[in-house]
């Protein structure tokens, strides 16, 4: 059976798939990547979620990037989200912070511009590629652009539409 899309679930969600298609129709080497996730028995969602996000960071080519735990940092954790966030970001010196924008419904910016740390958010203004399912739909999962690019993906996350966006050209910035 081919992939339809789900109407239930509304645009650019694969109901119904035929997981052949999925790897002759896209960059299917990609395949595997999901499957040693799939094989997986982590007994803490978190265990899962990080892994799975330094390995596709890695996938996309960004080998230079730290990833800590903030739970291995015996950081003393109190206050709103925002002052435990603050309390992380001073304790690994971070100079600027850049948060995705969804972010601006609780974060707490006064506190930022208190502590003199600017706060940006993040604008996902990618230049379009190819998918599975026209038109174009820029808000799917980073998977997508895996499974359709491959080895290129990188590629798309670096050309970014917006010429002046610095932090996704530097590796440094995830």
């Amino acid at each position: 059976m081919p992939c339809r899309p789900d109407p239930r679930q509304g645009r650019g969600v694969i109901g119904q798939c035929d997981a052949r298609e999925i790897r002759d129709r896209t960059a299917g080497q990609r395949a595997p990547l999901l499957e040693q996730f799939y094989a997986r028995r982590d007994r803490l969602l978190a265990d899962f979620t990080i892994d799975f996000t330094v390995t596709l960071a890695r996938e996309l080519g960004f080998t230079e990037t730290k990833f800590l735990r903030s739970s291995e940092m015996n950081l003393p954790f109190e206050g709103t989200a925002t002052d435990r966030l603050l309390t992380l970001l001073k304790r690994l010196g971070a100079t600027h912070y850049i948060s995705g924008p969804s972010a601006q419904g609780y974060v707490e910016e006064d506190k930022f511009a208190r502590a003199g740390l600017p706060l940006e958010y993040m604008k996902y203004d990618y230049v379009e590629y190819p998918q599975l399912y026209p038109p174009y739909d820029p808000f799917v999962s980073v998977l997508d652009l895996l499974f359709m690019t491959g080895p290129n993906a990188a590629s798309f996350i670096r050309q970014r539409s917006d010429a002046n966006a610095q932090s996704a050209t530097d590796p440094s910035v995830l």
